[in-house]
């Protein structure tokens, strides 16, 4: 029994381990095309839309430094206005001097608000010494959530020329093979027939087992019935004997009175003759 159950658990344990690389590959694809479809989305439209209310950045300049230094990547999302508070880093789109049409990522210092009830925010980089020009509430694009550490890495290896070389490889590799649909099957055979072989190999040995107390509970029940028999002839023999004790003496007595009548009458028929 702790065979099979230690069969059983290396079965499961195999289990999970051609399906585990999978999963992570499959997550791994879908976090490759909802990021693609973000960057694409962002670059045609010039970062004005959104793909559900997130836009992701990278820091170009020091400004930021040591909150965010150069080259990492920061998530941003869609916000209120009205839900921005001093301290929050912001992303705008300038509108004077250098700044106009360009992506600024910086800090909020202070808020106010004109006359028509709009808010009007001062923001300034961490290093920097002046403020930015103001920024009005239609040139925000979101509130920085959080700088990711896996898109950073991801960001390096894509501005690199060999390491994007390698990405373009392995993709092309992937369609290559997943275009392929008379090698699965063979895949899923190689995967399939081990377990298959095992299966059999424990109902086999579960069989044999049942067999096994089958056999000796039939050899318990024979024995035990030759028991009977032998003690049912015991018995009988032992009646058998006793009858006949019983008959020899009953014998011995009838040949005694015969005997005694033969007497009888030979001694009858002397007297007569004489």
């Amino acid at each position: 029994m702790e065979k099979n159950k230690l069969s059983k658990l290396n079965i499961i344990a195999r289990k999970i381990l051609t399906v585990l690389p999978k999963i992570f590959y499959d997550i791994l694809i879908v976090f490759c095309v909802l990021l693609t479809v973000v960057i694409v989305l962002q670059r045609i439209t010039n970062s004005n839309q959104s793909f559900y209310g997130i836009r992701i950045f990278s820091v170009i300049s020091g400004s930021m430094v040591p909150k965010y230094d150069i080259g990492e990547v920061v998530i941003c999302k869609d916000v209120n206005p009205a839900e921005i508070e001093i301290g929050d880093v912001i992303v705008y789109r300038g509108n004077v001097g250098e700044l106009t049409n360009r992506l600024v990522m910086h800090e909020v210092v202070s808020i106010d608000i004109d006359e028509i009830g709009y808010r009007i925010f001062h923001v300034k980089g961490l290093q920097n010494t002046a403020g930015d020009p103001d920024v009005m509430e239609s040139q925000v694009l979101g509130e920085v959530v959080f700088k990711s550490v896996i898109l950073t890495f991801l960001y390096a290896l894509a501005t690199s020329v060999y390491s994007s070389f390698i990405i373009i490889v392995i993709l092309v590799i992937n369609v290559f093979v997943s275009f392929k649909p008379s090698k699965k099957p063979k895949q899923l055979g190689a995967h399939i027939e081990p377990v298959e072989d095992e299966n059999r190999a424990d109902k086999n040995d579960n069989e044999e087992n049942d067999d096994d107390e089958i056999k000796e509970e039939n050899n318990e029940k024979d024995n035990v019935e030759e028991n009977k028999e032998i003690e049912k002839e015991e018995i009988k023999k032992e009646d058998k004997e006793n009858k006949q004790e019983d008959i020899k003496p009953e014998e011995s007595t009838t040949k005694k009175s015969r005997t005694k009548n033969v007497t009888k009458k030979k001694k009858s028929a002397e007297s007569k003759e004489n």
